[in-house]
């Protein structure tokens, strides 16, 4: 009777299978969408304040502009504040850039938002995420409250 079961079961799971492999149509993800993904993912990384360029006291341009030399753009790209990503099929690569707390180890904070970012996109868009480079834009003063927003 185990065996029944099993084969029950394994006949199961193939229909399964067929049904989602005959879904048609797409998938479509607004651009603010994924922004905001990134966003909320490393809100309460510790040591990070605030991502720069997303509020009041932004002082212009806090992501590098990259040298078509150096990098050949694929796909479309999207910028928010502190955010850029640049989406080409299902791979995505992401620019972040982030006020950190003063006496922050910065490769550890640098290594904790690429792991979040790279495990959201994969399991909650189905995305690979080639890149994630953070680049720290502004060392907040001894006192400045964590992830306030204002930066």
């Amino acid at each position: 009777m185990a065996s029944a079961e099993r084969a029950s079961q394994a006949e199961a799971a193939h229909r399964n299978t067929i049904a989602e492999s005959d879904a048609r149509g797409t998938i479509a993800i607004a651009p603010n969408v994924l922004l905001e993904l990134i966003e909320l993912t490393v809100r309460n990384v510790d040591g990070l304040v605030g991502l720069a360029g997303s509020g009041r006291k932004s002082r212009g341009r806090m992501l590098p502009i990259q040298d078509a030399a150096d990098h050949e753009p694929k796909g479309k790209s999207y910028h928010r504040g502190g955010v850029r990503v640049r989406i080409d099929g299902d791979q995505i690569e992401t620019d972040i850039a982030v006020v950190i707390r003063s006496g922050t180890h910065v490769p550890r904070l640098g290594q904790a938002i690429q792991e979040r970012i790279s495990v959201a996109v994969e399991r909650m868009l189905g995305m690979t995420a080639t890149e994630v480079n953070v680049h720290v834009a502004e060392i907040a003063p001894e006192g400045s409250p964590q992830n306030d927003g204002n930066q």
